[in-house]
């Protein structure tokens, strides 16, 4: 009896290990992580009732110790009143611009981490005002997008208005820095529109690239506001299977490898695999399709039978790889 009682409690005591164990780990973020729930973020700019009289927004705060992030939440014109929900960003710096029109608006600001979120600041007020001087503004640019990885040769550049442009002008140059680029390869001015085609040809090079616009009144104009293009046309490598063997037995989980994922042109996209699992060696039944940055990725089956498995590359940038691997196949008991 007094053996039964002692295998007992030490069975006990080893699930409460194993139980604590469990637990702390469960929960090692919170560990880990500052208690944040308390604190305020400090914010600098904008003050409560400003007048800013730049269409550009400059958000600027405090550090808060602790905090891996901040949400940022802006509405026009105010929280009680909402028109419209301009911004509920994750920021990872302390500041941030953002482009906005003539009008009210309101923002507040919380800082975040893994486990804890402080209290909102705010909210605070401010009045963007509808100035004609346009040196201390922006165009806001939309398409495309900045950084933009892309294999394409002609574009249709757009932005929003500006509300004291009378017209805009369109620059297109060579590099990824607008400003130090002291090579135009196209210009065009007295656009009244806020959209401009460009001519066919000038992105057949593969290569960095950048396009700016500014607005123009009959008194002032606008600095650039500019974008990179990032133009590849370069296709990644060949995938190479490397495991498993074609033909290998497997119960149910198979973890597919293949070597590959370079991209040897002068702009280097970053590339993706896509492993396609089948029922036949000709693919004409696709069960799932993987897309990783990885050079594995592991499945599991649900069921007994043989199937196969085949990886291409592909790029952000749209570009293709030549041949896919060969065609492997895996026998599942």
């Amino acid at each position: 009896m007094e053996n039964f009682c002692s295998n007992i409690l030490s069975n006990y005591k080893q699930w409460l290990m194993i139980f604590g164990i469990g637990i702390m780990f469960s929960s090692c973020n919170v560990i880990f992580e500052k208690d944040i729930s308390e604190e305020n973020v400090n914010i600098i700019i904008p003050s409560q009732g400003d007048t800013i009289s730049s269409n550009l927004i400059h958000f600027k705060w405090e550090a808060l110790k602790g905090a891996t992030h901040y949400n940022l939440q802006l509405v026009q014109p105010s929280f009680a009143n909402i028109d419209a929900f301009i911004l509920d960003s994750n920021i990872t710096e302390e500041e941030f611009q953002y482009v906005l029109s003539p009008g009210d608006y309101e923002f507040q600001l919380r800082a975040e981490n893994s486990a804890y979120q402080s209290p909102y600041t705010g909210p605070f007020h401010f009045y963007v005002d509808s100035v004609t001087d346009l040196s201390a503004q922006l165009v806001p640019l939309v398409s495309p997008s900045n950084n933009l990885y892309t294999n394409g040769d002609n574009f249709t550049y757009s932005w929003l208005p500006n509300y004291a442009a009378e017209y805009y002008e369109f620059q297109l140059r060579a590099g990824n820095d607008f400003e130090s680029s002291g090579t135009v390869l196209f210009g065009a001015s007295n656009i009244y529109s806020t959209a401009y085609t460009g001519p066919l040809g000038l992105l057949s090079t593969e290569g960095a690239y950048s396009w700016g616009v500014r607005a123009h009144n009959s008194t002032s104009s606008s600095n650039y506001a500019s974008h990179t293009l990032l133009i590849d046309r370069t296709s990644p490598n060949d995938p190479i299977a490397i495991s498993p063997a074609h033909g290998t037995n497997f119960e149910d989980t198979v973890v597919m490898k293949w070597s590959g994922g370079v991209d040897p042109g002068m702009i280097k996209a970053p590339v993706w695999a896509q492993v396609e699992i089948a029922t036949d060696t000709l693919f004409g039944t696709i069960i799932h399709a993987y897309n990783v940055e990885e050079d594995s990725v592991q499945h599991v089956f649900s069921s007994p039978g043989t199937y196969w498995w085949r990886v291409f590359l592909y790029d952000n940038a749209g570009n293709l790889s030549t041949f896919y691997t060969e065609h492997r196949k895996v026998l599942i008991d």
